[in-house]
């Protein structure tokens, strides 16, 4: 498991690193509805509640926890829901 943090007074795990497979299932899990072979190269199109993204999908390669949680703030999602 990740290490903790502490933020705003509370220790909140750190997200693990997820493959890109891996969080397309997350958010799907999580009513997300994605586009594949729409986006350009190795991109998709994620849509949830009428808010849209574009984010890489490299299948295999770990994405940046950062970046994940910018792409669920995107969706209007809390990352916690769907890391």
């Amino acid at each position: 498991m990740g290490t903790s943090i502490l933020t705003k007074g509370h220790l909140r795990p750190t997200h693990i690193p997820v493959k890109g497979k891996e969080f397309i299932k997350r958010l799907k899990r999580n009513g997300v509805e994605i586009i594949e072979g729409r986006g350009k190269g190795g991109h998709v199109w994620a849509i949830h509640n009428g808010r849209k993204t574009t984010f890489p999908c490299h299948g295999s390669a770990d994405v940046d926890p950062n970046f994940l949680k910018m792409i669920c703030k995107q969706l209007g999602l809390d990352p916690d829901d769907v890391l």
